[in-house]
């Protein structure tokens, strides 16, 4: 939060570094005025917003998606190509609210990630999180086992959107339920089963 809260008064000036007087200016009237809240999920929303409505849009859909992603299987998700992503994702970078590990995007923090997703309207998390999953199950990256874990939260969370391929949503739990089982996660297995 500090480290947010210092970046977003940099970026209004209000923080700055004057070379020629090798010193340190801060507006403490003008800061003093900001409305700042001190719920770290509204101040992340409001940083946010102040992005472009594209890379916005990515951010909301990667905070649907988890914790971290793989930039080939966001690619797949958003039907963005990598390297426009990787543009789209340069500030978000850039402002530490995501680390890049590879080919895998980690938000820094959880709470960032619970202010991206609740971005996203609420009225359509169901039919975003089942939309997911198909897009998952349709280009077969399900077969690990933390992938098949993935696939099937989504599927719950999108549970209502199942009107059709009962068959096949019932398999991908199934499976699901019995890779728990065999991994002693029994918590999962009873939610899968």
């Amino acid at each position: 939060f500090v480290h947010q809260f210092l970046k977003n008064l940099i970026d209004r000036e209000l923080v700055r570094y004057d070379r020629n007087a090798n010193a340190w200016f801060v507006d403490q009237g003008e800061i003093e005025t900001l409305e700042i809240s001190e719920n770290v999920v509204d101040f992340m929303q409001q940083r946010i917003q102040r992005l472009d409505d594209d890379t916005r849009d990515v951010l909301k859909l990667i905070g649907a998606t988890g914790h971290n992603v793989s930039l080939p299987i966001l690619s797949i998700v958003a039907d963005t190509p990598v390297p426009r992503l990787e543009e789209l994702l340069a500030r978000p970078l850039d402002d530490r609210m995501l680390v890049r590990r590879g080919e895998h995007i980690f938000f820094v923090h959880d709470k960032i990630q619970q202010a991206c997703y609740q971005l996203n309207n609420e009225q359509e998390l169901p039919r975003l999180h089942f939309d997911i999953a198909n897009i998952l199950i349709e280009n077969d990256l399900y077969q690990r086992l933390e992938d098949l874990f993935t696939v099937t939260s989504h599927l719950s969370k999108g549970f209502s959107c199942i009107e059709s391929d009962f068959v096949k949503y019932i398999g991908i739990y199934l499976a699901a339920g019995q890779k728990s089982r065999e991994v002693s996660a029994y918590s999962e297995y009873l939610e899968f089963i």
